[in-house]
């Protein structure tokens, strides 16, 4: 905005004269009491976001050199370091639960069920990885939570087949008669299980819109895929 003024010359004729610009500000963002300009990323779908936030914080280290004493950069949200941080705890719980499962299942029961509880954790989730790769799904957050949220039910199936299993060859069937009936009597209620808990979690993205559909949509998808 601009205010016009009407000026003199030597020679009598009227001018008219600009003053400095006289702007309003209707709104801006403080950062610590101060003043300040944002500027806000967006990852490119498809790419790796820790990659991306090293990348980043490369650049910006490198532009924060160049700035005069009187101006800084502050970071106000990081969403790869909150990644990073995630997958770490995520690895962190996951080898806290295959050590609980294979301490309990020592305790409690035979050698032979805590070497396939010990396996099915890994073999599960680092499969339902590998297809998630494969699918073009992202492991962020939400991924992430989904793999813990069976992480403890696929150590659950696991024992129960193999349990019944030990009980069928403790009533004298040969290991290749008790493994087979084992599985074709609990077939039926593991896969119920599972079924039922697929449903509940399918629906999630078509009850919820915008945004939160697209941020939620890997949930069920991971869990899913996991089971």
């Amino acid at each position: 905005m601009v205010s016009p003024k009407m000026i003199v010359t030597a020679s009598g004729r009227q001018k008219p004269a600009l003053s400095a610009p006289m702007t309003k500000w209707n709104s801006y963002i403080r950062v610590n009491g101060e003043r300040c300009l944002i500027v806000s990323l967006e990852m490119k779908i498809g790419e790796n976001v820790v990659k991306f936030g090293d990348e980043v914080g490369v650049a910006v280290d490198k532009f924060s050199k160049s700035l005069p004493k009187d101006a800084t950069v502050i970071t106000i949200s990081n969403i790869p370091d909150v990644v990073a941080k995630a997958i770490a705890h995520f690895l962190m719980e996951f080898l806290v639960a295959m050590a609980a499962v294979v301490v309990v299942t020592i305790l409690l029961l035979p050698m032979r069920i805590v070497r396939v509880a010990a396996i099915a954790i890994p073999t599960s989730i680092f499969t339902a990885i590998g297809i998630m790769w494969a699918s073009g799904m992202d492991l962020q957050t939400v991924s992430l939570a989904g793999l813990i949220i069976v992480l403890g039910i696929t150590v659950d199936n696991a024992i129960v087949i193999v349990d019944n299993y030990v009980e069928q060859l403790d009533q004298g069937m040969s290991p290749f008669d008790a493994g087979t009936k084992s599985v074709s009597e609990l077939f039926s209620s593991v896969l119920s299980a599972t079924l039922v808990i697929m449903v509940c979690f399918l629906p999630i993205p078509f009850f919820v819109s915008g945004t939160a559909s697209e941020f939620i949509r890997s949930l069920p998808m991971t869990i899913c895929l996991t089971w």
